[in-house]
């Protein structure tokens, strides 16, 4: 019997993850289709083929889909490999910035079509914004912080240039806005522009 509940378990756990996974990819279809403001709760069950009372069970609110995306995309990304080869290229800054570049770029590249749906609600709901404020703005602009004052303090910035601006104008260059506009509008492949941004972000810090 302990055999058959650990399974019955192990089984239940799977079911859920699928569950999950279903109700997340059915948003996703949903906020690009209609409108992060238009889909409904009623809407993403109907097409995930689950009950409402599922959908809120697992996730409470479109703020906790919302919340779940988040996650999602840091799993996503091979952040933590990626701030490896980072610290790994100490003492070479333009090295450094390369990574940085790329690590900020992952998000809109994998996560295009879900970023550029939040975008456009911007200043129409309120945990919208406070997604973007604190993803796409505070955590983005932090982590160009903390890039600033590692090369700040190999002494690689340019004259003339505080750490606070190198941050601001690095956060600025890869915010994701500009990587739709290349890519969405523009036509641009992922790797060209990481190429150019790269080199915009190095020319501007390093001089």
């Amino acid at each position: 019997m302990a055999v058959k509940r650990e399974y019955d378990s192990s089984r239940r756990q799977r079911q859920a993850a699928q569950t999950r996974a279903d109700i997340l990819q059915a948003a996703r279809r949903l906020f690009s289709a209609r409108g992060y403001a238009a889909t409904t709760i009623e809407a993403i069950a109907a097409d995930a083929e689950v009950s409402e009372a599922t959908v809120y069970a697992g996730f409470g609110s479109k703020r906790g889909i919302l919340l779940a995306f988040q996650q999602l995309m840091e799993e996503n990304t091979d952040r933590g490999e990626r701030v490896r080869a980072f610290h790994a290229a100490a003492g070479h800054p333009a090295e450094q910035i390369a990574v940085a570049v790329s690590i900020s770029l992952s998000f809109p590249a994998r996560h295009a079509d879900l970023i550029a749906v939040l975008l456009s609600a911007r200043g129409t709901d309120p945990d919208v914004d406070e997604f973007l404020r604190r993803g796409l703005v505070q955590e983005h602009r932090g982590a160009w912080s903390m890039v600033a004052s590692v090369l700040a303090s190999q002494g690689a910035l340019r004259p003339g240039l505080t750490e606070q601006e190198a941050g601001d104008l690095a956060a600025a260059l890869t915010r994701p806005e500009i990587y739709l506009i290349l890519s969405g509008e523009f036509g641009w492949s992922p790797d060209r522009i990481t190429d150019i941004l790269t080199t915009a972000v190095r020319s501007a810090l390093l001089g």
